[in-house]
C-alpha cells in the first residue's frame, strides 16, 4: 500500500527476506501476530496481549486490551479494527486518526 513515507508501496515481512528497506519498529515484548496500514499509519497485535498504532515510525498509541494471546488483526472500513484474540473471540476497537 502505497503512503507519504514509501509512494511506491512496500511489503512488510515477519520472516528471513533480504531485500528492501528495513525499518524496525520496536514496542512489542514479543512475536507480531498482525499488522494492518492506513494512508501513514499501522496497527500490530502481538502474543504480549498488546496493540500498538504506529505513525512515521513511532508509537501513538499502546494498549492492552486482553488477558489473552492476540492472534491477529484486520482494519474496517469504518477506520475501526477488529482484533481476534485466542480466548472470548473478537473484539472491535475504535482507533482515532485511522482513516475510513
Amino acid at each position: 500500500m502505497a503512503n507519504d513515507e514509501f509512494p511506491e508501496g512496500g511489503l512488510v515481512s515477519g520472516g528471513m527476506v533480504g531485500k528492501g528497506e528495513e525499518q524496525i519498529l520496536k514496542g512489542h515484548k514479543t512475536q507480531v501476530t498482525g499488522v494492518v496500514f492506513d494512508d501513514s499509519d499501522i496497527v500490530s497485535s502481538s502474543v504480549d496481549s498488546t496493540q500498538i498504532h504506529w505513525r512515521k515510525g513511532q508509537i501513538v498509541e499502546s494498549w492492552e486490551a486482553h488477558n489473552s494471546v492476540i492472534q491477529g488483526v484486520i482494519k474496517l472500513p469504518s477506520g475501526g479494527a477488529c482484533f481476534r484474540k485466542r480466548v472470548g473471540g473478537l473484539k472491535l476497537e475504535e482507533l482515532p486518526g485511522m482513516d475510513a
